[in-house]
This record gives C-alpha cells, structure tokens and sequence, in this order.
C-alpha cells in the first residue's frame, strides 16, 4: 500500500506547472542530511539555478517513492492572475482562495505584496 503522509522526512507540492520548493517541509533525520547533502552537490553545475532545480535534478534520478508530494494549495498556492502565462488554473492546481494555509507570492516585488496581503482576509 505504500508510505501513509507521516513516514516521509520531504514533503513538496507539485501544482499547475511543476513541483514548487516554495514552501517545504523537511524533518530532521539521517535522510535529510544525506539529501542536503545531494541538493548541495549540484551547486554550480549546468542549468541548476537553485534548489528547485536540485530538487527537480534527485526527482529525475531517484523518482517520488522517498518523498511525499502533496496537491498544491495543501501547503503552498499562488494568486495565479498575477501571472499571465498561466490561465484558467483551478484552485485544486494550486490557485489560491481565502483559507488555503500559505499564500505564495514568487517573483512579486515588496510594494505589491504588502498591497495584496494587505487588502486579501489571510486567516480566517
């Protein structure tokens, strides 16, 4: 039947576009250090940019069985009509909507931020 939620040490969303290392959760086991360890080997090597792509690099080689990828608004979701090249993604892609735990905003400057988190109802 597989791991259940509570037995993985890495948990990662995977939304409308790919897996997202925005938010994640990472327990301290020997595991974690070996896969710190992995993700900081990939330090100045080809197309590897940051962690996302360190991330995306173990995926490619060892797969999903040791990590648990959760559905994209469980612990991390976006406003995606700040981000034209995406259209139409359902909240269950990781669009946000009041009451969803975290609210991920990449790439949008601090003015912008402090205008949407001040004028959007977070927590309930």
């Amino acid at each position: 039947m597989g791991n259940s939620h509570d037995t993985f040490d890495f948990y990662i969303t995977h939304g409308a576009n790919t897996y997202n290392a925005g938010v994640f959760i990472l327990k301290k086991s020997g595991w974690s250090y070996w896969f710190i360890d992995y993700l900081l080997s990939k330090q100045g090597q080809p197309n590897m940019h940051c962690e996302q792509d360190a991330i995306l690099a173990y995926i490619d080689e060892f797969g999903t069985k040791d990590i648990c990828v959760l559905p994209h608004p469980s612990i991390n979701s976006f406003m995606y009509d700040l981000y034209p090249e995406y259209s139409n993604v359902k909240h269950e892609e990781g669009n946000w909507r009041e009451g969803d735990f975290i609210l991920h905003l990449p790439g949008v400057g601090m003015e912008k931020r402090h205008q949407i988190l001040s004028n959007v109802k977070v927590i309930k």
